[in-house]
């Protein structure tokens, strides 16, 4: 399923990802303290990969996408990180 990122007031998107595993993945980050990279998507038609520094006191937000826009453009890796 795709999921839309909020990020410093921009939105990003992430193709092929789990909600719930995501979710586990940034408390798990702000309850140890340890910051990762979350590889996303940036754009409309034409998406560009972008780094977000996930961290303690960073405001994130994540929303499930719609399952037909999956299907448009993307490589990113939720995989990256801790």
């Amino acid at each position: 399923m795709r999921v839309d990122v909020l990020y410093d007031g921009l939105e990003y998107t992430i193709a092929d990802a789990d909600l719930d595993d995501l979710r586990r993945r940034i408390a798990g980050a702000v309850t140890s303290g340890e910051a990762w990279w979350l590889s996303v998507n940036r754009g409309g038609g034409s998406y560009r990969p972008v780094e977000l520094l996930v961290a303690p006191g960073v405001p994130i937000a994540l929303a499930p996408g719609s399952s037909a826009d999956a299907e448009i453009g993307s490589t990113a890796d939720p995989d990256v990180g801790p």
